[in-house]
C-alpha cells in the first residue's frame, strides 16, 4: 500500500528529546489539530531543523496509514526564539501550548484555535508584558473560544477585589497594559482562579 502524504502548515507545540535518529514534535495543524510527528534530529537536504514554536510549512508522510507521521520536507516560515531569552516566558509559552497539545479541537474549530495560537506566541516572543498577562489573557480567549461561558459563569462570580482587575487585564488590548503597575502580580492571582475554574466546570485538560 503506497505511504500517505500530507503537505501542512504547522507551529510546533511541543518538543522532546531524539531517540536514536528522530526527534518527536507534537505540532498543531490545521488538517489533524495537534499531531505528533517525528524528525530526523539532524535534518536532512530538503528540511530545516523544526524549534519550538516555530511556524513551518511541512510535507509529512506515512507507511501505516496515518498512525505514525515523519518530516519529510520542512521550510520555517517564523521563529519564536525570543520566547526563549527568559524562563518566566519560556515556561508560560510551554504551559499554554500544552494546554493546546492536550486538548482536541473540532475541524470547524481549527482555524481559529490556530490564529488564537499564534497571535498568543507573537505575544509571547515580543511583548515587553509580563508573560503571566499574555498566558491569562490566552486561556480566558481558548475557553471562551470552545464556547464555555467564562463571563457569566467566571468571571462574573469572582471576589469583588479581584473581579474589577480581571476584567481590566482580559478585556484590554495587550498594548495599553504596557507599564501598569502590578501586572504580574494581579494577573498571577486571577490565572490560578481560572485555572482552577477549568478544571472544576469544563472538560478542558490544564497541565
Amino acid at each position: 500500500m503506497p505511504a500517505l502524504t500530507l503537505q501542512a502548515d504547522v507551529t510546533v507545540l511541543l518538543r522532546r528529546a531524539a531517540k536514536e535518529r528522530y526527534a518527536p514534535l507534537t505540532v498543531f495543524c490545521l488538517e489533524h489539530g495537534s499531531l505528533t510527528v517525528h524528525q530526523r534530529a539532524s535534518g536532512g537536504r530538503h528540511e530545516a531543523v523544526l524549534d519550538l514554536f516555530d511556524d513551518a510549512d511541512t510535507v509529512l508522510t506515512s507507511s501505516n496509514q496515518g498512525r505514525t507521521w515523519f518530516v519529510s520536507e520542512a521550510r520555517t516560515r517564523r521563529s519564536r526564539r525570543g520566547i526563549g531569552r527568559s524562563y518566566d516566558t519560556l515556561r508560560a509559552a510551554s504551559a499554554f501550548a500544552e494546554v493546546v497539545a492536550r486538548n482536541a479541537v473540532p475541524e470547524e474549530g481549527r482555524t481559529a484555535a490556530r490564529n488564537l495560537l499564534r497571535q498568543v506566541l507573537d505575544a509571547f516572543d515580543s511583548s515587553p508584558l509580563p508573560p503571566v498577562v499574555i498566558h491569562l489573557k490566552a486561556l480566558y480567549a481558548l475557553a471562551q473560544g470552545e464556547g464555555y461561558p467564562v463571563r457569566q459563569h467566571w468571571l462574573d462570580g469572582l471576589s469583588a477585589s479581584l473581579r474589577p482587575q480581571a476584567e481590566r487585564i482580559i478585556r484590554t488590548p495587550l498594548a495599553d497594559l504596557i507599564g501598569e503597575p502590578g501586572l504580574a502580580e494581579s494577573s498571577t492571582r486571577i490565572l490560578k482562579r481560572l485555572e482552577d475554574y477549568l478544571q472544576a466546570h469544563t472538560e478542558i485538560l490544564i497541565g
